[in-house]
């Protein structure tokens, strides 16, 4: 068994899967394709897609494989990384997002044609596809509707080899075991489908949230109840909880480890940091600018939110950079 080594990929990389599943071979044989499922990589061991639980993010070091032919990475040749910022951006707004059956079937008679999509839906190539687009970057016929096969066969995409890491049977049992991107797809999904219950809309992800309570003030009081009691603005906690050496650099150096593997972490914690940082910042200040122009109750929450993620982030890499210096 077998993950893929996060060391080995960059953010904006494109990880092509296929598994031993009824469902894997099935859409194989459809597309005629090696593969069945296409994820977007973000960065510090992150990565997004679209399955059945809709869009959501995992965590690679969970991702195990069985053989090496499961998994195969691809990169765009002509890398930028100011385009992979904009295709990561796209991928994280996607977050919520309902997966379409459907949609994803429509691929077959409009992948090489001009279709647009009319459905607020995703499926695991469109998603890949998009956010390249998103981007300024085509790398196949029709973003919209394609396989995950013809991001494998596209001319801007190369191939990235070498990635695997084999497990040991004791770290296999870790990647078994229950994770906390799992809770938060959760958290997420009942989130918005209550607020679809609420506000008989089709509302997909939060950024649409968003915009609606924009348009839609008198909702404030109704959204901003279902927001408190989701645990959404309390999914921080999770990470403290088990992983409290990321916030305190005395239990970091405590833990079991190689001093190798501990440098390894910590360059990764502040990859991933950093990049939260800079989002969060992002996002406080365009909440704050939304309060400001209309003062609801779910923008008071939303901006601290993202003022308390900001402080966490801050406090991690503060973490990793005292490790990278003192390990």
């Amino acid at each position: 068994m077998f993950i893929l080594d996060m060391l080995k990929l960059l953010p904006g990389d494109v990880v092509l899967t296929s598994e031993m599943s009824l469902q894997s071979k099935m859409v194989r044989k459809v597309t005629s394709s090696s593969f069945s499922h296409a994820l977007l990589y973000i960065g510090a061991s992150v990565y997004i897609h679209s399955d059945s639980s809709g869009v959501h993010s995992g965590n690679l070091q969970r991702l195990l494989f069985a053989k090496q032919s499961q998994a195969q990475v691809f990169r765009l040749r002509d890398r930028q990384e100011a385009k992979m910022a904009g295709i990561c951006l796209f991928a994280r707004t996607e977050i919520g997002k309902q997966y379409s059956v459907p949609e994803a079937i429509r691929s077959k008679m409009k992948r090489n044609s001009s279709s647009e999509a009319n459905s607020n839906r995703q499926f695991c190539s469109r998603l890949v596809a998009q956010a390249y687009a998103e981007a300024g970057v085509n790398i196949v016929t029709n973003p919209d509707y394609c396989y995950p096969q013809d991001i494998a066969n596209s001319p801007f995409m190369m191939k990235v080899r070498d990635c695997e890491q084999t497990l040991s049977d004791e770290e296999i049992e870790m990647v078994k075991s229950p994770s906390a991107t799992d809770t938060q797809t959760k958290v997420i999904n009942n989130l918005l489908t209550s607020i679809r219950i609420l506000t008989n809309t089709d509302i997909q992800t939060l950024d649409q949230l968003t915009r609606y309570l924009y348009q839609n003030p008198e909702c404030d009081h109704a959204i901003s109840r279902i927001l408190q009691s989701s645990g959404y603005l309390s999914l921080w906690k999770i990470d403290i909880k088990d992983c409290p050496w990321n916030y305190d650099s005395v239990k970091f150096l405590a833990k079991d480890g190689s001093r190798s593997s501990k440098l390894e972490y910590a360059g990764l914690l502040k990859e991933g940091a950093m990049n939260s940082l800079e989002i969060f910042i992002f996002m406080h200040s365009q909440h704050t600018q939304l309060w400001q122009e209309k003062q609801l109750h779910y923008f008071v929450l939303t901006r601290a939110l993202y003022k308390k993620l900001i402080e966490l982030a801050t406090i991690r890499i503060a973490t990793a950079e005292y490790i990278l210096s003192h390990a």
